[in-house]
């Protein structure tokens, strides 16, 4: 009887713990925010950008804030939130770059027509590796968020939408 339950208890707890890390509720969106990098600044590196142009972060982060997305074209979840980052590259408060992690050069310029990416995207592995060198994550889809300062404020866990965003960044100018 005793090792049933235990089977029982895994299998319930193997279907709720991505449920809840990973679903679309509030639990899940307040745990995916965190203060893991806070404080940490970004070097102002020139990066190759997939346009083929050569910019640094500060030309890049010329707003109050810089969202820094950590993404591939085999992932859904960062597929889904592409979007909603085009969507907030039209925020004159928010810059966007893009960093492609695991993923072809091919596929990733496929992905970056087809979705019509509107903000800067790096493929070149060297220039994305100094970045990522600077920071703790854990997966894709991750957004670092810096002021404009490069400092970082917020890192984000998954998929991140238009709303969630702008509410946060509200109570980070605050």
């Amino acid at each position: 009887m005793s090792k049933r339950f235990l089977i029982s208890t895994v299998l319930i707890l193997l279907i709720l713990l991505p449920l809840m890390f990973f679903g679309d509720n509030n639990f899940a969106l307040i745990e995916k925010n965190t203060t893991i990098n806070n404080g940490k600044v970004i070097e102002n590196e020139t990066l190759l950008l997939a346009s083929g142009k050569k910019k640094n972060i500060n030309t890049i982060n010329d707003s109050d804030f810089l969202i820094i997305n950590l993404w591939a074209s085999w992932c859904s979840p960062c597929l889904e939130e592409i979007p909603e980052l085009n969507k907030l590259a039209n925020n004159p408060e928010i810059n966007i770059l893009g960093l492609v992690i695991n993923d072809t050069e091919e596929d990733a310029l496929a992905t970056i027509s087809n979705l019509d990416i509107n903000y800067p995207v790096v493929l070149n592995r060297r220039d994305v590796d100094k970045i990522l060198s600077e920071i703790t994550w854990s997966g894709i889809p991750t957004s670092i968020i810096l002021n404009s300062n490069n400092e970082i404020v917020s890192t984000i866990y998954g998929k991140i939408d238009v709303q969630t965003i702008l509410k946060l960044i509200n109570s980070l100018s605050n």
